[in-house]
């Protein structure tokens, strides 16, 4: 509606046109469509980042297990604390040592899974850690090049996943001194 006023009143009206109503409705919607595609971008980046945490976390739990040891009888059976083990000459994915107590035990991995063998514990065989679905675990132990003493290996642990197309992963390689290993 457009109304007359006198001694230079502006006109004015009262409705939209249709193209300026097609404007302000597609700029609302590319606001919107980019506000979430930013929220599904961050979001992404979020869950892959906590996940990789969460790798981290249970690969450092492992390591600590592997090493220090399981208890068993109020002692911790570890590789920390073997008299002896079998020396790997490539990298090999279990390893059999002899813990003071003169038992043999052996950690493994076995279709994703860490097992720990011991003789002196009920059930012989255990599961330590069951990797998470779509996740891949490697476990590898080596003598590492340029330590000539038998009292030295590597251990490396490793988890990856894969999330929305990109790989969350977590990983640590420690050296461990067999201190009861005879020199």
């Amino acid at each position: 509606m457009i109304r007359r006023l006198t001694r230079g009143m502006i006109l004015t009206r009262n409705a939209h046109t249709l193209t300026e109503m097609l404007i302000v409705s597609f700029m609302a919607v590319v606001l919107f469509t980019s506000t979430i595609g930013v929220f599904v971008v961050t979001r992404t980046f979020y869950i892959r980042g906590i996940a990789s945490q969460e790798l981290q976390r249970d690969v450092n739990w492992l390591m600590a297990r592997i090493v220090k040891g399981i208890e068993e009888g109020g002692v911790r059976y570890g590789l920390r604390s073997a008299e002896s083990y079998t020396e790997p000459v490539t990298p090999i994915t279990e390893i059999n040592f002899t813990g003071t107590d003169g038992n043999a035990r052996r950690y493994r991995l076995s279709s994703g899974s860490i097992i720990y063998e011991s003789p002196t514990q009920t059930p012989n065989i255990q599961t330590i850690y069951t990797v998470p679905a779509n996740s891949t675990l490697t476990l590898r132990f080596e003598k590492p090049t340029g330590y000539m003493d038998n009292e030295t290996l590597a251990v490396y642990i490793g988890i990856t996943r894969q999330i929305s197309g990109r790989t969350a992963s977590g990983s640590l390689t420690t050296y461990v001194n067999l201190r009861n290993v005879s020199k």
